[in-house]
């Protein structure tokens, strides 16, 4: 028995949607799953981009980062500078990485938070053939072809929606806060490495600077002896300086190999590699700065803008109000909610028994659900949600105090080191005048080579004070830029 045919209207819906609907169903089994690409009506995965230079040069998917990726660095031909350094770890960085997936998988669940305004809608085409052959009666056959659509719509719900979608739009802003704070870590650290790679380079610089006076001291003493002016021993003791020169210059070299593999390390390069590094000085050795760039702003600006802008402090605001959705949205669970139901079947709903008639069945349905007793637990829940709201509450409270005393901290030591730098120039111009006088009067007789020597090696030590004292200036304005949320602050002069 064949079920009988159907209108002209409804027989020409079957046979024009129930291929389609097989069509597109064979075509999403069969599709690899890397081929479809999602797609974003609710434009969120755009809230993600990058909203400034340094993000969108960081976005892994960028032309920037491919460029960064296939060009050669730290070679003779084109060596490193520090923005090219800057650039190629922002692309590299797995914790960049890592923030980049995060903002993008909060992205997604904006757009799952907002799917929840909209409909569910949801169609099943079917074709079944029904042969029973019981022995005792005649055979009977039935073939019917289905096809059934349904829609459920929440259509208000006191808030409860909205506050899932407030408290994802929160979750997108605290992991682009996270992201630009990752960001600005891996700026930091590169720039952190690259100026110790800098000081290693000015301390093997002035190493070698001190092994070469030593040699020449050891040069005038043996002329000396040679010509009966001088004794012996003056020869042993300026070899005796040159031998600990050489050591000094063979450790601050090792140093300087080391601190340049840290610095590829940093970048993601092979530390087996050598490494060439364009710095700023010409020569190599580390200049004293004309002006060292000490913060020109009081220290309570410093700090007002440091509250206002790091990305870290963003990060823990925005998971307070996305705590407090949470707290919204546990709130309006306690109220009713209405939705609207549609189903439009032909021959039956799915998974029935075949029947040997047509059928046509519409449904409509509007449903109120009052929430009535559940055994206190959503009251428990939002108990949990307001703890959840205190204790992000005092994550952004230690965020805050620990900023603020970086800035500080930082404030305090470029202001400190900012000296020490003009005071490490003074000490070496008036020890390279008295190693000069030294000199002079050691080749006219009137003092012996202890006196050079001494002053030869007070030279080499306040070369040394003014390499450390260059370092621990750059390392406090690394640290207080990165604080203030500057993130082109390797740059800054």
């Amino acid at each position: 028995m064949r079920l009988p045919a159907p209108g002209r209207r409804t027989g020409r819906l079957h046979r024009a949607a129930l291929p389609l609907v097989q069509a597109l169903a064979l075509a999403g089994l069969l599709a690899p799953a890397h081929a479809q690409q999602p797609l974003d009506p609710w434009g969120v995965m755009r809230l993600a981009a990058p909203a400034d230079s340094l993000a969108a040069s960081a976005d892994p998917a960028s032309a920037a980062c491919a460029v960064q990726a296939n060009a050669p660095a730290g070679t003779a031909a084109q060596p490193l500078t520090l923005e090219r350094a800057v650039s190629l770890a922002l692309c590299t960085s797995p914790r960049a990485r890592t923030a980049w997936a995060g903002v993008a998988a909060q992205g997604a669940q904006l757009g799952q938070a907002r799917a929840g305004l909209l409909p569910n809608l949801n169609m099943a085409a079917s074709r079944t053939r029904d042969h029973q052959d019981t022995g005792n009666t005649p055979a009977t056959t039935v073939q019917a072809n289905g096809l059934n659509l349904t829609m459920n719509w929440l259509l208000f719900d006191f808030g409860a929606r909205r506050a899932s979608i407030t408290q994802a739009e929160q979750n997108l802003q605290a992991a682009l806060g996270s992201r630009d704070a990752a960001l600005l870590d891996t700026v930091a650290e590169v720039a952190q490495a690259w100026y110790d790679a800098q000081t290693a380079a000015g301390a093997l610089a002035a190493t070698e600077v001190a092994g070469g006076t030593a040699a020449e001291i050891l040069k005038a003493a043996e002329v000396r002896v040679a010509a009966g002016s001088a004794i012996s021993l003056d020869a042993m003791r300026a070899r005796n300086a040159l031998a600990q020169a050489q050591l000094a210059t063979a450790r601050a070299r090792s140093n300087e190999h080391i601190a340049r593999a840290a610095l590829a390390r940093a970048l993601g390069l092979d530390v087996r590699r050598p490494l060439v590094l364009s710095f700023e000085a010409d020569d190599g050795a580390v200049p004293v700065p004309a002006s060292t760039a000490a913060p020109a702003q009081e220290l309570d600006t410093l700090v007002g803008q440091a509250l206002a802008s790091h990305p870290a402090l963003r990060a823990a605001r925005a998971q307070i109000a996305a705590a407090q959705a949470r707290v919204d949205g546990a709130s309006a669970e306690r109220w009713p909610s209405l939705s609207l139901s549609y189903g439009n079947y032909r021959n039956g709903r799915p998974n029935t028994a075949l029947t040997s008639s047509q059928s046509r069945e519409q449904l409509v349905a509007v449903t109120l659900s009052i929430p009535l007793f559940d055994g206190f637990g959503r009251s428990y829940r939002i108990h949990e949600q307001l703890a959840g709201l205190r204790a992000r509450e005092a994550d952004a409270a230690a965020a805050e105090s620990r900023i603020a005393f970086e800035v500080w901290r930082a404030y305090q030591t470029v202001q400190a080191e900012t000296t020490a730098v003009a005071a490490s120039g003074e000490l070496v111009q008036g020890t390279q005048e008295a190693f000069a006088a030294a000199r002079a009067r050691h080749l006219a007789g009137a003092i012996d080579i202890t006196e050079w020597l001494a002053a030869q090696r007070e030279a080499a030590m306040a070369r040394q004070e003014q390499v450390t004292a260059l370092a621990a200036w750059r390392n406090a304005r690394v640290r207080l830029l990165a604080m203030l949320g500057n993130a082109g602050f390797w740059a800054t002069p």
